[in-house]
């Protein structure tokens, strides 16, 4: 099974969020910390050369699309990652 861009990003932001926790396992905290995360990994790592223009734009679009899927239940990504963080430090 083949991810999507934005997928594989937030596997591999969870993956560090377990990571720097010191869990032994990717927990379903950890990927809605990774997908909330995309937005600003993308921004902080714009550089970088493996990753297209075309690319970018898709996470960004993904990304877009579950801001807008919150965004009804008075919820955004950014904080949403932020509360999931604080819960499980």
């Amino acid at each position: 099974m083949s991810l999507s861009p934005a997928a594989e990003l937030a596997w591999h932001l969870a993956a560090g969020e377990a990571f720097a926790l010191r869990h032994p396992l990717i927990e379903p905290e950890h990927m809605i910390i990774g997908i909330c995360s995309i937005e600003r990994a993308i921004l902080l790592n714009a550089e970088r050369a493996e990753m297209t223009d075309r690319t970018r734009q898709d996470i960004l679009s993904e990304h877009d699309a579950v801001d807008a899927a919150l965004a009804p239940l008075g919820l955004d990504s950014t904080r949403l990652g932020q509360r999931v963080g604080e819960a499980l430090s």
